[in-house]
Order: structure tokens, then sequence, then C-alpha cells
């Protein structure tokens, strides 16, 4: 009979089974134990390791992990999920391992202030002021603080109560200028530029609407630099200059050539008519034709001009308008006139460097005629229509001088 030996063996696994419903039922039993923590979600049957069943958090799941459970046998409350925590105050290294937010997230319709919309909600109520420096995103170092790889919008700022976007310093740069406010985007100081367009099909900078200046400049040492294949500058309006001048400034309008042949630069050309302009450039056109002896010479062709549509015209514009162009200027085509200024001018010699310059019979500039009565010098009646800088021998064909333009 083996009935000895058998028995104290059953009673051992007898007491091992007492101690486990014991420890199951009271909840005394968890007193000395860890404190109990949340846990991250539900704890599934499986074969596998289960964080959600590591109640201890010690990387196994024990005889204590159901210890800690069984110590709130039959108690209620409200289930929270892993979601109900924070992680403040912590401080997370990493090395090649970013932290990534994937998904699908629309906050359509759009509505100012909603948490929704993005992989990344931040929110920092601090009391805007101005003693305040509350960011909702600081970047503390980085070769480039933020990159947008692609976007319908690289940047929105929907409100900003002081400055939109504020550059404090970019390079070195002693003593910046603190910007005023409020401000959409404001550069406190740069080494190099402060705002740089490398190349666009359209406006490289558009201001659509401003109750002030639309563009202004305090102290620099030249206010605009601009050079166009077309026009350095175009104003719908008028431009004034207080406390200097308008250097190399040539004052041009615009006509129709009525000539039966094509007008050359350096041509002079008469008045034949007047019409509507139909464009924005200037209120009238004038007719023009090439300039004969006698006839009032209203100023020098500079080449002829393209009629250009604007694709988006302001409220007040017609929406056309001509761009002056090199070459002559053919029947029935626009002509740029210049009429104050330094030009170049048709001119028949002899004409004498600093002589007054009056239309001759072959219609090309010639030096105003004068004649000495009782060593007195009197010049014919005749309009002037400037002063040459260079002179022309008579033995040379006509040719273009350089003449200080003041048709009269």
């Amino acid at each position: 009979m083996h009935t000895q030996p058998y028995r104290p063996r059953v009673l051992v696994r007898g007491l091992i089974a007492l101690v486990l419903l014991l420890s199951l039922l009271l909840p005394t039993a968890a007193t000395a134990a860890p404190p109990a923590s949340v846990l991250a979600g539900p704890c599934a049957p499986g074969v596998t390791y289960d964080p959600a069943c590591d109640t201890d958090h010690d990387g196994d799941v024990d005889i204590f992990d159901i210890q800690l459970s069984a110590g709130h046998w039959n108690q209620i409350g409200t289930w929270t999920s892993d979601n109900d925590h924070n992680h403040l105050g912590q401080t997370w290294t990493g090395v090649n391992n970013s932290l990534v937010i994937s998904g699908t997230f629309d906050a359509a319709p759009y509505t100012p202030g909603q948490p929704k919309g993005a992989p990344l909600v931040l929110a920092n109520t601090l009391p805007t002021q101005p003693t305040s420096y509350g960011y909702g995103l600081r970047i503390l170092d980085g070769a480039i603080g933020t990159v947008v790889d692609h976007a319908g919008t690289g940047m929105w700022v929907e409100n900003a109560e002081n400055l939109g976007y504020y550059v404090a310093l970019a390079g070195t740069l002693p003593n910046p200028i603190s910007p005023p406010s409020p401000a959409g985007f404001a550069v406190s100081g740069s080494e190099g530029y402060g705002l740089y367009v490398g190349r666009v099909n359209q406006d490289g900078v558009r201001v659509e609407a401003a109750s002030d200046h639309g563009y202004y400049i305090g102290v620099t040492a030249t206010g605009i630099n601009a050079f166009g294949f077309d026009e350095a500058g175009y104003f719908n309006g008028g431009i004034q200059v207080v406390g200097g001048g308008c250097t190399g400034c040539l004052l041009a309008t615009f006509g129709v050539n009525t000539n039966s042949t094509a007008l050359r630069p350096g041509d002079l050309v008469s008045l034949a008519g007047l019409r509507e302009s139909g464009v924005d450039s200037v209120p009238v056109l004038m007719e023009v034709t090439a300039a004969a002896g006698g006839s009032a010479v209203v100023g020098v062709v500079q080449g002829w001009a393209e009629l250009v549509t604007e694709d988006e015209p302001r409220p007040s514009e017609i929406g056309k308008r001509l761009v002056p162009r090199e070459g002559a200027a053919e029947p029935g085509q626009y002509v740029t006139i210049a009429y104050s200024g330094l030009t170049q001018v048709r001119a028949t010699g002899p004409i004498a460097q600093g002589s007054k310059l009056a239309v001759g019979a072959d219609g090309t500039a010639r030096a105003l005629h004068t004649v000495t009565v009782d060593g007195v010098e009197l010049a014919e009646n005749a309009s002037v229509i400037g002063t040459a800088l260079e002179g022309l021998d008579a033995m040379q064909e006509s040719d273009l001088i350089w003449v200080l333009l003041s048709v009269q």
C-alpha cells in the first residue's frame, strides 16, 4: 500500500491552494504591496506577455500582479483609459528614433479655436500681456527650426494680437531695431537681407490695400533700387519728391504714328491731332507725324509702344496700358515721345556745342540762326527744341547727337 506517503503531499497542496484563495479574497493582503496603477487597457487572454496584465510594471505577470488586482476586489468606480494621464516634467532623449504621428485629421468645416484637424494640438493658456512669454511651441536648437515638406499653406496665422511672424535676428548685426506692433511680418535685424525673393512668376511683393503707406522706408542709402525689362516702375497716381530731384529723368508720353512712313528713334515729330486714350497710361493720345520746317515740334521719338492687358487691374483702371519698346514705330502703331530731358536727336550740321536748336526744312534739328545788329546777337523767331550737348560738322551727314531736350 502506498497510502502513507501520498497523504503528506495532498496536505501540502491543500495548504498552497488555501493560501492562494485567501490572498484573492482578503483586501488586507494587498496593504503591504506596491500601490496599484491604472491599467493601460483591457487585459486580454493569451499565451504571450501582455503589458495590460502587468499591474506592477516589472516586466512579468505573476502572483504579485494578481494580489494587486485582488486587493481591489468588489470595488466599483469609473473606468479611465490610458489617455487620462500626461508626461509633464519628462525629458525624452532619442537618436534617430523620431516621434511620428500619422493619420487623417480633418477640421472641416474650419472653425478657429477648435482642437481638431491636426496630429498635434497645443494650447498655452497663459494670458497674453507685454510681460508674458508663453509659447505654443518652442525649439531650443536645430539646424533648421521648422521644415514644411509639402502643404497647401506653408504657414497660417489665424490671429496675432502683436506680431504675426517675427524674426529677432538673422546672422550678426549690432543694435537691431524692435518692430512696431502690431505687424504681420517683422524683422528686427538681419546681417543680410530682411526679405529675399529669388524668383516669382507674378508680383514679388504685393500689397492689396494699405490705409497709410503701401511701401515705407525710414532711413536707407538708396530707398528703392529697381530694374525692369519693361519698366522699372509703374505708378497709377502722382509722384511727390521732397528735398531732392529726379536725376536722369526723361519725360515722355505716348502717341499714334499717323505718318505714312515709320518714325525712327531720334526723329522730331509734330502734332497732327488728338484722340481719346482708351488706356491707363495717359489721359489722351497725340496723333503725330514727322516734323518739317516751320511745324510745331512736340517731341522726339524714343521707340514704339506695345499695348499690354493687365490680368488683375485695379477697380479704377481700364486694365490696358502702353509699354515702351525699342525700335521704329510703323504707321498706325503707338509711339513713345520724349519732350524733356537728355536724349538723342537726329540733326544736321553745322552745329556748335551749346547751340540752341530748331527744326530744319528736312525735319532734322539744326542750329538756331542768329544775326548781329549793332553789336547785339539776335536769334531768329523759331521754336527752340533744346540745347546741343555735342557739335556736328557741316560736312557730316545727318546723325544722332545728344541734346538737352526742352520743347517750347
